[in-house]
């Protein structure tokens, strides 16, 4: 059963065994690629490329053009956007929507040129091919748990077909934009998608759990669940009772690490036949290690099992009142565990507030203070046309760079620091509505 792995001791100290990094060539990663280097990576989102260029830009549409405006500002290392509810790419997996499949009057007059693309050539392909012919790096991101509105062109099938699966809100309402991990079919689902990546030859595979937090919420078959093993509702639990409350988040987060073991099995099972390392990166927020017990998703866990090879940090503020950024802890605990970790920063303004690149630099600043590997920019494919942040672009892993920066007086009096942008660099959804802790219409 899964609560065996959910007793408290999840939260002490980690295996500190040492573990044996392989080679690139082991891994099936370009010769060139260091994974411990201060490196600066872009996470690009192919259809928020297009959909930001010029008529005729658009109409080309060109995958090698999106990568070359990267490579351009110094960003040779990309995370390539695949997907989340629907996916962007030729995949084969049974009962997957690929965007496009669901006809949508509005999609197809907003979406012309990116459906007309998708239904030439498969994007990931077309990404990989451009990669590896001209010495970049990339690895393939998909969204964990982010289903759009039922008329979004952005929602699948599967999605539709799984009322009884949606996440619940604490006062029992369903969510359709979450699915419950707590059932095997859900979790399977994005499993499938994820062997499927490793199967096109993807080095690295981010699964991010940054969309859409909680991960897992309060559906009535895990509340029941949560009843026969404690005799306690967990919805008449509040966080900020945290003896009581802490079993309940352990509980229904071994839900989210059952999946992460069966990603973990079936991209060594497609290891072992093709003979090459997939790796896999869980991008996560930054907010601590139990705040991200709060969105289901178990870092500790992770570690300790070797679930992942890599963790990605992004400044995401999804808690009322809890503004704590907690970088070095995850950083001693992938120190602990030889398993490489990025700092990440947004490369547009949080949602309802205007743009400032100084922010940005002084929170890639801090994070290479605090030891991470690198920086990760949030929608690059926006930031590499933005004159803004563009200059600062190829300096944001470079801390020495980015101390002159900072410091500039001049930079200062061109960008001066505002209640409207200090907050820049934050994932844009930061400014959503948050959950609270014992009130408002949505509770942890």
């Amino acid at each position: 059963m899964l609560r065996q792995n959910g007793d408290l001791s999840v939260l002490g100290d980690l295996p500190c065994g040492i573990r044996l990094t392989a080679s690139h060539a082991d891994r099936g990663l370009p010769d060139n690629f260091s994974a411990m280097s201060k490196v600066i990576w872009g996470i690009a989102n192919y259809p928020g490329w297009i959909s930001g260029r010029s008529a005729e830009s658009a109409a080309r549409g060109s995958v090698e053009e999106c990568l070359y405006d990267h490579a351009d500002k110094g960003i040779d290392h990309v995370v390539w956007t695949v997907g989340g509810s629907v996916v962007y790419y030729w995949s084969e997996v049974e009962g997957v929507t690929r965007l496009g499949d669901v006809r949508n009057e509005k999609a197809a007059a907003d979406c012309a040129s990116l459906l007309r693309i998708m239904k030439q050539r498969c994007l990931l392909d077309a990404a990989l091919e451009y990669a590896r012919a001209n010495g970049m790096v990339l690895y393939a991101r998909l969204d964990m748990n982010m289903h759009a509105a039922a008329s979004s062109p952005l929602r699948s099938r599967f999605a539709d077909k799984k009322a009884d699966h949606y996440c619940a809100c604490k006062d029992g309402s369903p969510d359709p934009s979450r699915l419950c991990f707590f059932f095997r079919e859900v979790r399977a689902e994005r499993v499938n998608l994820v062997r499927e990546l490793a199967q096109r030859g993807v080095y690295v595979i981010q699964v991010d759990f940054c969309r859409n937090p909680p991960m897992i919420q309060y559906h009535p078959g895990l509340r029941k669940a949560y009843r026969k093993e404690s005799s306690v509702d967990p919805a008449e639990l509040s966080p900020t009772d945290r003896k009581r409350f802490l079993p309940w988040a352990l509980f229904r987060a071994d839900y989210v690490t059952e999946m992460m073991r069966d990603i973990r099995r079936a991209v060594d099972e497609v290891d072992a036949k093709t003979g090459r390392r997939t790796m896999i990166q869980a991008r996560v927020s930054d907010l601590g290690i139990e705040a991200n017990l709060l969105n289901g998703v178990n870092v500790v866990r992770w570690l300790s099992e070797r679930l992942i090879d890599e963790l990605a940090l992004n400044p995401m503020e999804w808690i009322r009142n809890y503004h704590v950024h907690d970088t070095d802890v995850y950083v001693d605990l992938c120190r602990d565990n030889e398993v490489t970790i990025y700092g990440g920063v947004s490369g547009i303004h949080v949602d309802g507030f205007r743009f400032n690149p100084l922010p940005i630099a002084r929170r890639a600043r801090r994070l290479l203070e605090d030891g991470v590997d690198g920086i990760q920019v949030f929608c690059s494919e926006t930031a590499v046309h933005n004159p803004n942040i563009a200059w600062l672009l190829p300096d944001l892993a470079d801390g020495d760079a980015l101390q002159q920066i900072i410091t500039d007086r001049s930079l200062k009096k061109k960008y001066p620091i505002t209640w409207l942008d200090g907050n820049c660099g934050l994932d844009r959804f930061s400014s959503r509505a948050q959950y609270g802790w014992s009130e408002g219409a949505i509770q942890l």
